[in-house]
């Protein structure tokens, strides 16, 4: 008796191993103690070996290998053992156990059975990275709502049952970087970039309010502080006005006229303007004007000297 061969079947698709038999004849012994089905082939014979199976052969095959080819492989848990051992006989040698036989397995082929039950710890040594350790699929899921891999990867939610991490005290998030003090304080020892596609880019504090202790700098530098409350921008648009310590100014519109009495102006303001500023524009002029009758559309502009002169006009509210 002799080991002729131990293979993974997994590993392949299909392979050869001698028989170490002188000329080849005697008695062969496949032992499949593995999940995959696979046929035997030498000469014009083929034989199927299915999962878990122990076949014995009687074979003549002078010096040629025998191969053997892959056809299926069973699902369900990873066995502890995949391996194919071959042992061969010579024809005088005995044999005392009976074959074929089946090997008796921990794989499910039946209906699964629900099982509750509990244990101290969840151990998972020696599987490959992203070997799943804990799973949870709700009813109507068409996934795994919980996902939970040996390489530290956790996945909670999906398309269906969106998911959620609630943390009762203090964490520590990326390698220590990002840290809470279980009061809603959070701490990053780096920098904070907003995704370009995530809410427009924007961060956002408590109520909408962001605090910065120190200076700023943003929009590519276009806009910065000097951490004394003083702000510099190219430009500042405020759709809903700027308030100043004192008042404020919502819309404000400009625009020069030329008269020698009075003109009346549309201001182009989207109400009535709370003032309007007048002032010529024409070199040496010492004419009196005014504006009066303010609209929500119009103001009159009158020109006292009743010289024809150009004059600057400023209309805010």
């Amino acid at each position: 008796m002799r080991v002729a061969a131990v293979f993974d079947p997994t590993l392949t698709t299909e392979g050869t191993f001698p028989t170490l038999l002188p000329n080849g004849v005697g008695k062969m012994l496949v032992v499949n103690d593995s999940n995959v089905n696979f046929y035997l082939i030498w000469g014009s014979n083929q034989s199927y070996v299915p999962a878990g199976a122990q076949r014995l052969y009687c074979i003549s095959v002078g010096n040629q290998p025998i191969s053997w080819r892959q056809d299926s492989a069973l699902g369900g848990p990873k066995p502890q053992v995949s391996q194919v051992i071959v042992e061969t006989y010579q024809p005088n040698e005995d044999i005392v156990e009976t074959y074929p036989s089946h090997m008796v397995r921990t794989t499910n082929v039946g209906n699964s059975i629900p099982v509750s039950t509990s244990a101290n710890a969840t151990v998972n040594v020696g599987n490959s990275t992203g070997t799943p350790i804990v799973t949870g699929q709700p009813t109507g899921d068409a996934g795994n709502a919980t996902l939970i891999t040996n390489d530290g990867h956790a996945t909670f939610g999906d398309a269906t049952n969106h998911g959620g991490l609630t943390v009762y005290g203090s964490s520590s998030l990326d390698n220590g970087n990002i840290l809470s003090d279980g009061s809603g304080n959070l701490t990053t020892l780096g920098n904070i970039y907003p995704k370009d596609t995530h809410v427009g880019g924007k961060l956002y504090g408590a109520a909408g309010t962001l605090t910065i202790g120190d200076k700023i700098s943003a929009d590519a530098g276009a806009i910065t502080s000097d951490g004394a409350g003083n702000l510099s921008a190219t430009q500042v648009s405020a759709s809903n006005g700027v308030n100043f310590a004192t008042g404020r100014i919502k819309e404000l519109a400009t625009g020069t006229v030329t008269t020698a009495g009075s003109a009346i102006i549309n201001h182009g303001l989207s109400g009535v303007p709370a003032c309007v500023l007048v002032t010529p524009d024409t070199a040496g002029s010492t004419a009196t004007f005014s504006a009066s009758n303010y609209t929500t559309t119009q103001f009159t502009l009158l020109n006292g000297s009743g010289v024809s002169q150009t004059f600057r006009w400023f209309a805010f509210r």
